[in-house]
């Protein structure tokens, strides 16, 4: 595809055909940047999906955690409590790259 915008370019600068040349070079641009884009959005839309699961699964954990604090011993609890706190690290970090990804795109 590139290979053929370029010979396509070269042609018409060879024919004198600089206005021709310049619009299919910006349209080329902007068809590049339109697919990055796309790309950073999709990226996006994934680590927001990584975001919510990693929620969901926070919060199921809390509502069991809840009912098992009647029920386990202390150590049993320590256990949960370093996964849960892995899990909001996770999600903490997906945060920071979604930022990452937003900054990038502008």
């Amino acid at each position: 595809m590139l290979g053929q915008v370029i010979g396509d370019i070269l042609q018409l600068v060879k024919h004198n055909e600089l206005e021709r040349a310049q619009r299919l070079l910006e349209e080329h641009i902007k068809d590049c940047y339109d697919e990055e884009v796309q790309g950073r959005r999709a990226k996006i839309s994934a680590i927001n999906r990584s975001i919510v699961q990693v929620d969901i699964e926070v919060k199921q954990i809390e509502i069991q955690y809840q009912l098992l604090q009647q029920r386990v011993p202390g150590t049993m609890l320590q256990v949960i409590d370093r996964y849960i706190y892995d899990l909001k690290k996770k999600r903490t970090e997906l945060e920071i790259l979604k930022k990452r990804e937003a900054l990038l795109k502008k």
